[in-house]
């Protein structure tokens, strides 16, 4: 079966987004099960990556996996960890989602 670019991209994205929001876990890679999830999802997230760049252009799949992934860390950060932002922050974290639906638009 062979996938679709966006769905390369969206795999990449999700596993960065897990290995980064579980890397707390890992408390500084001291803890082997925590440590070697993190690793595997790291490396399935830049496999996928590649996977995604056969069809698309690098500079714009670069950029919607960054903007994909802050704008989804961020979520996952103030959902798991309760972390605070301020309004503003939160405000240019959305314009970087609005942006990459933008890009994914055209």
């Amino acid at each position: 079966m062979q996938l679709s670019s966006n769905t390369w991209l969206i795999l990449a994205v999700s596993c960065e987004i897990i290995a980064t929001g579980l890397l707390r876990r890992t408390h500084c890679f001291t803890v082997v099960s925590w440590s070697l999830l993190c690793v595997f999802l790291y490396a399935l997230s830049h496999y996928s990556f590649s996977q995604a760049l056969e069809k698309e252009n690098l500079a714009v799949a670069y950029a919607m996996w960054c903007g994909l992934g802050i704008t989804a860390q961020t979520v996952f950060s103030l959902v798991v960890y309760h972390e605070q932002m301020s309004w503003f922050s939160m405000l240019l974290v959305g314009v970087i989602g609005v942006s990459c639906v933008l890009l994914n638009l055209q």
